[in-house]
């Protein structure tokens, strides 16, 4: 009796020691943004006040990830579109002159018009990235998402986003924008 009880005992807490990889959300308190995360993503440490939110997700093996940013925008006759992607082409572009923008356009994302930039990021711990950023500006609130993901130069032009992330952000919930 004494071998069968421990023989349970051993099983229950091998168990216990498997991970089930469990689904976890994240929601604003401020905004309405919400998603839902699993492996391989690790949640990065989040700002969620009420001027700012600043969350996202990211593959620790090889710098994939997936950023959400929505704060306070100024109104468009103070700031306007042009203007605001050039300073954000710029906080791209100074810190490494390696990085470089391969396209801006506009786009259809998060079912409306959003501006986008597309640039190529040198980085010390994962190599060159793919770097995409959407921006939704009303006049009132603003927000970008921001995708990465590894790449090479000669690939960086022609190949589609992976399905991973493609996957990540049709779950993702901004609703009100």
């Amino acid at each position: 009796m004494k071998t069968l009880m421990l023989l349970y005992l051993l099983l229950s807490l091998g168990a216990c020691g498997q991970q089930v990889d469990s689904v976890k959300t994240w929601q604003s308190k401020f905004r309405n943004i919400q998603f839902q995360y699993t492996t391989p993503w690790t949640l990065v440490p989040a700002l969620d006040i009420k001027t700012q939110t600043l969350v996202g997700v990211i593959d620790m093996k090889d710098g994939k990830s997936y950023i959400i940013r929505c704060f306070d925008d100024l109104p468009k006759e103070k700031l306007s579109d042009k203007d605001y992607l050039s300073s954000i082409k710029k906080t791209m572009l100074e810190p490494n002159p390696k990085n470089k923008l391969l396209s801006e356009d506009s786009v259809f994302f998060h079912n409306q018009i959003s501006f986008r930039q597309v640039f190529l990021m040198y980085t010390i711990r994962w190599g060159l990235l793919k770097q995409i950023n959407y921006l939704i500006r009303n006049g009132k609130d603003a927000i970008t998402l921001q995708i990465l993901y590894p790449t090479n130069e000669i690939d960086a032009l022609t190949e589609v986003t992976p399905d991973i992330l493609m996957q990540f952000d049709k779950q993702v919930k901004l609703n009100g924008f």
